[in-house]
């Protein structure tokens, strides 16, 4: 499974590639803004998509709306401070949802997991 990581922190971005390669049958491809993600040409095979929160808005266009014409059947999630708090903005910004960064490394491993089963039962 590809995930993609946007955020302007490069110790950030360090990090979670960190923890998600580590995870099974995963790989991290990592950018520090829009721009740069879309330029990669492996983002066209992303299954998931985290985005920094503070990226929603790409000008006239919102981050997530700019992956999903991208990448339609990515999942595309922005990366928050309370989920709860920023879930509704997340949907307005064409997001599929939110996740709380203080809860990626209890919450990633699970939302990969699920993802994982629904695409091997695509395949089948």
């Amino acid at each position: 499974m590809k995930i993609l990581v946007i955020d302007p922190s490069p110790h950030f971005l360090r990090a979670m590639c960190n923890f998600i390669n580590a995870l099974p049958r995963c790989e991290c491809i990592a950018a520090t803004s829009l721009d740069e993600a879309l330029e990669q040409p492996a983002v066209q095979e992303v299954n998931l998509a985290l985005i920094n929160y503070s990226l929603h808005n790409a000008g006239a266009k919102s981050a997530a709306h700019r992956i999903n014409l991208q990448v339609p059947t990515a999942m595309v999630l922005l990366l928050t401070e309370d989920g709860a708090d920023y879930y509704d903005s997340c949907l307005a910004a064409e997001a599929h949802g939110c996740l709380a960064i203080n809860s990626l490394r209890s919450d990633l491993p699970q939302l990969v997991a699920g993802l994982a089963q629904e695409l091997e039962k695509e395949c089948a």
